[in-house]
């Protein structure tokens, strides 16, 4: 497996200023109809790259909602600063609008906060995705929701809030759907400042929560065991064996050994 990192020029007059991220802002620069992003907490490029080609190897079927590829990047800002990081391609179309469950949420007055509080995991998934139904129409919420949950055990990713869940408004058609998923870059114990390398992995491994149901991985996980997620074995025994060994590539290693059900 070739993995290359490609070297990208950017100016700071096309740098955002911020980022939903939850632990924080990230850098990022919006260029060539690409998303840029470079790392801040640790090695989320890394992260992206590995989950992405993890969901290369799944059974997702990409006619109900698709998934983003990540690609390696050294960023180099105003042809002197330098970061390492990660692009994308931007996955909106014309005349089209990213919404987030938090924003439809806000949107239509719903006090999401209080409608889940003391419900299971798996009545918090139903009172979502019926609301989430209610506004755009979209009948795959749930398969949606349970897909990205049962991923997110897999690669420990500490980061799904409701502003990671999303769909997308074609403000001409005034129709919805599904929006890819996104944003897997605090996977896999990428945060080292949080997650000190210096640790050892079976430690820190007991230290990650989960959002935005539970922060238990184990929780949600159960909740969502049956939603038709699978791995191929073959796949996923190929891209274990050529991506560059690293502590991400380990977390996988131990996290697809966890759950095994999913490879198949």
């Amino acid at each position: 497996m070739m993995i290359s990192r490609s070297e990208i020029k950017v100016d700071r007059t096309v740098r955002l200023n911020s980022s939903v991220l939850c632990q924080g802002n990230q850098i990022k620069w919006f260029k060539d109809n690409n998303w840029i992003k470079a790392n801040t907490f640790g090695y989320e490029d890394t992260a992206e790259v590995l989950a992405s080609k993890l969901l290369d190897c799944s059974n997702i079927d990409k006619s109900n909602f698709n998934y983003v590829r990540y690609n390696f990047v050294d960023i180099i800002e105003d042809n002197k600063t330098k970061y390492t990081g990660c692009s994308s391609e931007n996955f909106l179309g014309k005349n089209e609008e990213h919404k987030t469950f938090y924003k439809l949420f806000e949107e239509n007055l719903i006090d999401i906060d209080s409608l889940l509080t003391r419900k299971s995991v798996k009545e918090q998934i139903e009172i979502v995705s019926e609301i989430i139904f209610d506004v755009t129409g979209l009948k795959d919420i749930d398969t949606y929701i349970k897909y990205i949950l049962a991923l997110d055990a897999v690669i420990l990713n500490e980061d799904r809030h409701f502003n990671n869940l999303s769909v997308i408004y074609n403000t001409e058609l005034e129709t919805y759907h599904l929006a890819p998923i996104f944003d897997n870059g605090l996977s896999l114990l990428s945060d080292t400042k949080g997650f000190p390398i210096d640790y050892t992995t079976r430690h820190l491994l007991n230290k990650v929560k989960s959002k935005p149901f539970s922060t238990s991985f184990k929780k949600q996980f159960k909740a969502v065991s049956n939603c038709g997620l699978k791995f191929n074995k073959d796949l996923i025994e190929e891209l274990l064996s050529q991506f560059p060994l690293c502590r991400a590539l380990n977390v996988l290693k131990f996290q697809l050994r966890k759950y095994e059900t999913l490879v198949v």
